[in-house]
């Protein structure tokens, strides 16, 4: 079994952990909930009945999320659409799930449309326009945040390319 505690109080039963095929014992303990600080991880593993207990101090930070900036054109085929995951665009480093909060696109916004999908986890970009007269470049801005308790947000742009029907890229 698995748990996390802070001055003596238990914050976190894990529960059992799992064993591999090549004796590896492992537990996961999740963050969400568990406010920023020190506390130590144990984990006892019984072996016939007989306890083991390992102790290891852990620090639970506060960070904030990392973007992976640079990104790759979002490329939109002409009449269709495009998705895109918030786990593509950034991760929380706590452990929490980064959601997309909103996105608009600069430049000719009536060509395109956006939908945010799953509460926030997927996005989709839709060409919309009936042709393509206006090739403008365009930036896909994008809002996140990550769960918790903590306010974690990023603001971050990606080039949108619209892509012909053949897939060639339209420039």
């Amino acid at each position: 079994s698995c748990w996390l505690y802070s001055n003596y109080d238990i914050v976190t039963d894990i529960g059992y952990g799992e064993m591999n095929s090549n004796s590896t014992t492992s537990c996961t303990i999740p963050s969400s909930g568990t406010q920023p600080g020190w506390y130590s991880a144990v984990i006892e593993i019984m072996v016939d009945g007989a306890p083991t207990r390992w102790t290891i101090d852990v620090q639970r930070s506060d960070g904030p999320m990392w973007t992976y900036e640079p990104y790759e054109d979002l490329q939109v085929p002409q009449g269709g659409w495009a998705e895109v995951d918030a786990s593509q665009l950034a991760v929380d480093p706590d452990g929490q799930i980064v959601r997309i909060t909103s996105a608009e696109v600069n430049g000719s916004m009536s060509d395109f449309s956006i939908e945010i999908l799953d509460s926030g986890t997927r996005m989709r970009v839709y060409h919309t326009a009936p042709d393509t007269e206006d090739l403008a470049p365009r930036i896909l801005n994008i809002s996140l945040k990550a769960d918790g308790q903590y306010d974690d947000r990023a603001n971050i742009s990606m080039n949108l390319t619209l892509v012909d029907a053949n897939n060639q890229l339209i420039v």
